[in-house]
């Protein structure tokens, strides 16, 4: 990758606390979804009440977020990314799929303080195809796999359904992209 190498970026309390454009590199990075002491002033409310902590613009917070395939996430940690009443909140969000997707995914991540639920997902524009390599097996636990949009295309009874990422599921199986012109 010649542009977009990345490391040591620190992100915490953003909408999308990283979007790439790019190809890209990114390692050795941390992302905070909700930080504990740095509450802002309280601008919105939520369910008729004054929220206890600045929010982002949107109704959705990522961590990371890849627009442009192929992303190379590796050796990163994600803290604090959990669902609340005021938002939808991720660490990793996938924007586009592509030809390129094939070689887009995560190694070597962490997730402190994140549920399972929160590690992974796109909110609710699921009509996508979505393709994400798990290569180390740190979001899923099943190591040199993907996480896939549940199109019938890319699904098998190998496959494991992940209610809680949305519309998506962990396959063992190895993809390929072709374009079409």
């Amino acid at each position: 990758i010649d542009n977009g190498d990345y490391k040591n970026i620190r992100v915490a309390d953003a909408g999308e606390g990283m979007f790439v454009h790019e190809k890209s590199h990114v390692t050795n990075s941390l992302f905070v979804g909700e930080s504990e002491k740095n509450l802002g002033v309280p601008n919105r409310r939520v369910n008729r009440k004054m929220w206890h902590r600045s929010l982002p613009n949107g109704r959705a917070t990522f961590g990371f977020r890849n627009y442009v395939n192929p992303t190379r996430l590796e050796n990163s940690i994600f803290r604090s990314f959990q669902d609340s009443d005021a938002r939808y909140v991720r660490a990793i969000g996938v924007r586009r799929s592509g030809p390129r997707s094939t070689f887009t995914g995560a190694s070597n991540v962490s997730f402190v303080s994140t549920p399972l639920e929160g590690r992974i997902g796109e909110g609710r524009r699921m009509d996508r195809q979505f393709l994400y390599y798990d290569w180390s097996g740190s979001i899923s636990g099943s190591p040199d796999s993907y996480i896939v949009k549940n199109f019938p295309h890319l699904l098998s009874v190998k496959c494991l359904d992940m209610p809680g990422w949305g519309p998506l599921s962990v396959c063992p199986h190895h993809y390929i992209s072709l374009p079409t012109k």
